[in-house]
């Protein structure tokens, strides 16, 4: 396949100024109301303001946070497990899969920052053809924790 029209094209150069400084006010104020709720709405916003053209060339489609959630609860039995999701779009999956293994962990003893850091940094790995994707899933993913 080639890539090279999936990452030549620019997603942000659909949005006029405007709209980009009014969808920045919006989520900074959402975030501070619906914090438990953010994965979920920077997932629809993704999904949303990706012109349908993009997203069929892309094959850029949204896991809503329910099958995301299943996804890794029915697939990770052990919190040592190490997950690769090459299509990452907004994160949802890999925002799941932190929580399922933090989950198992806690049921052993305490999350430590440790953990956090080794899940981050050696057990989860997002990449997405599309940068903007890579951007959404950067600001989903810190809100697991």
């Amino acid at each position: 396949m080639n890539y090279k029209t999936v990452f030549s094209y620019d997603v942000a150069q659909e949005f006029c100024q405007a709209s980009t400084t009014r969808l920045r006010l919006l989520s900074t104020l959402l975030r501070a109301y619906l914090r438990k709720s953010w994965q979920r709405l920077l997932g629809t916003i993704f999904h949303d303001l990706v012109p349908f053209q993009v997203k069929k060339t892309a094959a850029a489609f949204y896991t809503s946070v329910l099958t995301a959630e299943l996804l890794a609860w029915l697939s990770i039995n052990n919190r040592d497990s190490k997950v690769a999701d090459f299509v990452a779009g907004s994160g949802g999956l890999l925002v799941a899969t932190y929580r399922r293994k933090r989950n198992l962990l806690e049921k052993e003893g305490k999350f430590s920052e440790a953990d956090h850091r080794r899940f981050v940094e050696n057990e989860l790995l997002g990449v997405d053809v599309v940068p903007f994707a890579a951007n959404v899933a950067s600001a989903t993913f810190p809100m697991a924790k």
